[in-house]
């Protein structure tokens, strides 16, 4: 076998397996625990494979078909909340499924003992705040047309408003040595 021949054979045979490779499925929430029951009851249903959903990036089992409708009515109500990332660590980090509480009315995981236990001392250091919506009555807008109008005012008035095109450049710092662009 020439070396041209086992270079394309090998190509073939890892584009192959590129092809064919299936992505992981997705995480069990939980451990299989049925979260509807979870949070209207308080206990611990196992669910059964027969009915399950998908949300987010977690797979959710269900004891029966009523929960499972129920979930899917409302997903956002009952599912682990972050996407079953660590309620305490956030982001990048994943959380164990076994490792879970249900606070205000919301299941979180936690990847560690540790997580659990300080994200339970004090909860809302870690629970994500939703940002109050913006005030719309007729006051609050004349009071934002009025800010507007004096920062306006304080960054050349009329000559704002006389502006037809703005163009916006940056210089930055370049490795010692290296020519920037003409000044």
């Amino acid at each position: 076998m020439t070396r041209l021949t086992l270079v394309s054979a090998i190509g073939a045979v890892t584009l192959s397996l590129a092809l064919h490779a299936q992505t992981p499925p997705p995480a069990e929430a939980l451990d299989g625990v049925d979260t509807v029951l979870l949070l209207t009851t308080g206990k611990e249903t196992f669910g059964k494979s027969t009915f399950k959903t998908t949300h987010g990036s977690l797979t959710y089992l269900f004891a029966s078909a009523d929960t499972k409708a129920q979930f899917d009515a409302a997903p956002d109500k009952y599912a682990v909340q972050m996407n079953g990332t660590c309620a305490r660590m956030g982001g990048g980090t994943g959380g164990n499924p076994s490792n879970y509480a249900v606070v205000d009315g919301k299941i979180y995981v936690f990847g560690s003992d540790n997580c659990r236990t300080r994200f339970l001392a004090s909860p809302a250091k870690f629970i994500p705040r939703v940002a109050p919506p913006m005030p719309t009555s007729a006051e609050a807008m004349s009071a934002g047309k009025t800010l507007l109008a004096k920062a306006a005012a304080a960054h050349g008035g009329a000559r704002l408003d006389a502006m037809a095109t703005y163009a916006e450049a940056a210089k930055g710092f370049l490795p010692a040595g290296r020519p920037g662009p003409p000044p």
